[in-house]
């Protein structure tokens, strides 16, 4: 089932990083492998893979990943998140799902904000390594 990337700052964070993390109200059915879009009736634009979701219940859970989430700020990503629901008044009355999507298409050495250094390969698997590591493997 295709993920729909119809906001551009995580849209393009997913095509030129690699990856992305996407909060979603709902928890989807499917993941792992699959296919994103930019909308709802447009073409693919990446295969991608979709991790596990992580709960998110606040908006304090949202702080380890807004530097992969395409936005500058928590407050940017916020108001967008919360543009998006057409139930909530406050995001304290949230309850969501944070997934990592995977550009499939893409594959190489990548720095998360994490200061982790991972490495895509190309049958869409991360691999983690810590940095000491990497800087002496592609020596």
């Amino acid at each position: 089932m295709v993920i729909c990337f119809s906001v551009k700052q995580a849209r393009e964070h997913l095509m030129r990083e690699g990856y992305v993390y996407t909060f979603r109200w709902n928890e989807r059915k499917n993941i792992g492998k699959n296919w994103a879009n930019s909308g709802r009736t447009t073409s693919k634009i990446a295969n991608v893979n979709i991790d596990e979701p992580r709960l998110i219940e606040s908006p304090s859970d949202l702080d380890i990943y807004v530097a992969d989430s395409g936005f500058n700020t928590k407050k940017d990503w916020l108001d967008v998140i919360m543009s998006m629901s057409k139930h909530l008044k406050t995001f304290n009355q949230m309850h969501g799902y944070m997934y990592l999507v995977t550009n499939c298409d893409t594959c190489g050495w990548y720095h998360s904000a994490k200061n982790r250094c991972c490495y895509l390969d190309n049958q869409c698997n991360w691999v983690s390594q810590d940095s000491q590591q990497l800087r002496t493997e592609k020596q």
